[in-house]
């Protein structure tokens, strides 16, 4: 799997990858932390919630952002694009108090309409 780590509103580059693995884009906003360390943990886990996934996902590109919704209050969103051999690109937001809990819901989204797309 390759896995990409960009930052901000940094330019996506392509990376070459064979049939059977996915590409991994990610990115974050100004207002969360973006280390190597912080991203390889979301990337981790999109790798394991995806494992199953992985030869019907050709790339993966995710933006985590934190948004100021009412009266100085936050959230964090989490959006997800996954292309996905034979079906058209899937587009799939969520949001949660804590971008854990944004990319969380995220991927459950992403599953449940995987298992519908693959009729696993």
């Amino acid at each position: 799997m390759l896995v990409s780590l960009t930052r901000r509103i940094a330019p996506i580059y392509r990376l070459f990858s064979d049939k059977s693995s996915m590409v991994i884009q990610f990115k974050t906003d100004k207002n969360i932390p973006g280390s190597e360390e912080y991203t390889a943990q979301f990337i981790a886990q999109i790798q394991a919630d995806l494992n199953r996934y992985r030869h019907h996902i050709n790339e993966i590109k995710v933006y985590l952002s934190d948004e100021e919704v009412q009266n100085g209050c936050h959230t964090n969103a989490c959006l997800l694009w996954a292309t996905v051999e034979g079906h058209k690109t899937l587009e799939i937001s969520g949001r949660g108090d804590t971008p854990e809990q944004a990319v969380d819901s995220t991927l459950v989204e992403l599953k449940l309409t995987l298992n519908f797309l693959l009729g696993s």
